[in-house]
């Protein structure tokens, strides 16, 4: 969506300024796709299957290389795109189809351009399903972020970029959370 406002110059010039935050459940990056869609159908990782599906993938990519030019585009533009907009992003650390260490790849990008970035780590959720594993503690998260975001837009009507350089750290049996020190401390 945000690469497609951005196409569209007059459309995109009147809604991002509007955006106050994005959330990203699991994302997956383009890249990840062969190994983490291979990893989901056989459960698990490195096995003859789960290289084969990987390798078919593979293939299928390259074959039909103008369709997936466009989701190539998409992945860059993930990793370098130049919207100063806060962001939640949640993810597990036993995701079978996106490891986290990709998810935290493109963190650390956002956060080295100055973006204010909170993640929220689950223990032991499966792909997308943080809200049936934890729903307190996921809902918490979401509702503190558009809590947070709208506290920002009430007290200053410009552009604001929160402080990523001093974070706090909250643990509990269900996950962890690295957050902007303004956040408040998640249960």
């Amino acid at each position: 969506m945000l690469m497609h406002l951005r196409e569209e110059n007059s459309l995109g010039e009147s809604i991002e300024p509007r955006i106050r935050g994005l959330i990203f459940d699991s994302p997956v990056d383009w890249y990840g796709v062969p190994s983490g869609l291979s990893r989901s159908v056989v459960g698990s990782d490195g096995t003859l299957a789960q290289r084969s599906i990987e390798a078919l993938i593979h293939a299928y990519l390259a074959i039909f290389k103008s369709v997936s030019q466009r989701y190539e585009q998409v992945s860059s533009f993930l990793h370098d795109h130049d919207f100063n907009i806060p962001s939640l992003w949640l993810f597990s650390d036993t995701d079978l189809v996106t490891k986290p260490d990709d998810i935290r790849k493109v963190i650390k990008k956002w956060q080295a351009r100055g973006h204010a970035v909170t993640e929220v780590e689950f223990k032991g959720s499966p792909h997308v399903l943080h809200l049936k594993h934890f729903p307190d503690s996921y809902s918490s998260a979401i509702s503190q972020f558009f809590q947070h975001q709208q506290q920002q837009r009430l007290s200053t009507t410009k552009d604001f970029v929160i402080n990523t350089t001093s974070s706090s750290f909250t643990q509990n049996d269900n996950f962890i959370s690295t957050s902007p020190s303004q956040l408040p401390h998640l249960p």
